[in-house]
This record gives structure tokens, C-alpha cells and sequence, in this order.
């Protein structure tokens, strides 16, 4: 990459940082107000050619070490906070990772970055997965997209490869609309279960009551 796009990219990054900057701190006061215990999440992540770095999120599950689950896999929707449910289903959660972007850590636009517990799991059995490491990890990609939640790494990997292969500024471009369209339907339909639910609540208050 050149230093053009590298500085850039930065540049981006930094402006879009202080442009959500106040959604940031609305997260760290709903999470503090909810759970008293600090705001902010670190995690050692895999990135570029296999280098390790420390990704940054804002907190949106209870402590791991309270959770007795395996290190690999753990139910997030379980031990997800009600605060950490409004900043996943909004993604404010991930705003901190434009850090990791001025870092030089990760871009805008890349694989998904994983744990290294996960890493090491995929290595062992995924053929080929150390080709997702042949780039930067990504703030978004078509992974993320085409499977939010994470829960098919060879469909995942599948996702990283052809972005390898085919990356250009009009692949990208495509992925951000993607993306865009993708946060949309993800805020509206959790809109539409949250104002659903609230109905039902009130029909069956209000039938409990006659």
C-alpha cells in the first residue's frame, strides 16, 4: 500500500473517530450505568501475516471469566447485556476499532479479525486458512455481511479469499453500500421485535386485567 493511501486511510479513520466520538461516550454511559465495571474491551487478535495486536471495543458482555463457558465458544446472546444489545444491534460497539485502523492494525476493509484461541482452532482444521492473513482485517467485509454472527468459518474463509483475490476500490465500494444496507435492515428489525413485543405485553396486561 502506498503512503498516500496509507495516510488516507488514516485520515479517514481519524475524522470518522472524532464524528462518532459522542455516540462513543453514549455507550460508555449506558454500559457504566448498567454494569458499574469498566467500558472498555481488549483483546488480542490475529492480524496481517499472522502479527498478533490489541483489538478495541466498547464492552458488551459480562466478564468471560464469569461466564465457566469454553474459551472457544461461548453463547453470546446469553451473557450479552442489555446495553451491549443496543450497541451490537447499532454497532457503536465497534467505533474503538478506528483505532486499531490509525494504528495501522486493521482497514476499513478486510477479513474479520479473530481470537487467538479461534486462530489456532481454524489453523488445525480449515485447509488453507492462513490465506485470510494475506491482508489486513476489516472494520467490515463480505463476511461480516453475509454472516453477521460468525458461524460458519469455511463459508467465512470462502468470503476472505475472493476479497483477496479481487480487491479493487469498486469491490469496496460495493461492500461499504452492503454494508450500509445490511445496518439498516439490522436496526429495523430489531426495531420491529422490540415495538412487536411491547404490543404484546400490553394485549396481555390488558387481557389479564378484564
Amino acid at each position: 500500500m502506498s503512503r498516500f493511501n496509507k495516510m488516507l486511510r488514516v485520515l479517514c479513520a481519524l475524522s470518522f473517530l472524532l464524528l462518532l466520538l459522542p455516540l462513543v461516550i453514549l455507550g460508555i454511559v449506558l454500559i457504566w450505568i448498567e454494569t458499574r465495571d469498566r467500558c472498555l474491551f481488549k483483546q488480542i487478535r490475529v492480524g496481517k501475516n499472522l502479527r498478533p495486536f490489541t483489538i478495541y471495543k466498547l464492552k458488551t458482555m459480562i466478564d468471560r471469566k464469569k461466564t465457566g463457558q469454553n474459551d472457544l465458544f461461548v453463547d453470546k446472546e446469553k451473557y450479552t447485556t442489555k446495553s451491549g444489545r443496543l450497541l451490537r444491534m447499532s454497532k457503536i460497539d465497534e467505533i474503538p476499532q478506528l483505532w486499531n485502523i490509525i494504528k495501522g492494525d486493521m482497514d476499513f476493509i478486510g477479513p474479520r479479525p479473530i481470537r487467538e484461541p479461534l486462530h489456532n482452532f481454524y489453523m488445525k482444521n480449515i485447509p488453507n486458512f492462513e490465506r485470510r492473513y494475506q491482508t489486513l482485517p476489516g472494520l467490515t467485509g463480505i463476511s461480516q455481511i453475509v454472516d453477521p454472527e460468525n458461524t460458519d468459518r469455511s463459508l467465512g474463509l470462502t468470503c476472505d479469499c475472493y476479497y483477496i483475490n479481487n480487491k479493487s476500490v469498486k469491490l469496496d465500494i460495493q461492500i461499504i453500500v452492503s454494508t450500509g444496507i445490511y445496518l439498516m435492515y439490522s436496526l429495523s428489525h430489531e426495531i420491529y421485535k422490540w415495538t412487536t413485543a411491547r404490543w404484546l405485553r400490553r394485549v396481555n396486561a390488558d387481557n389479564l386485567q378484564q
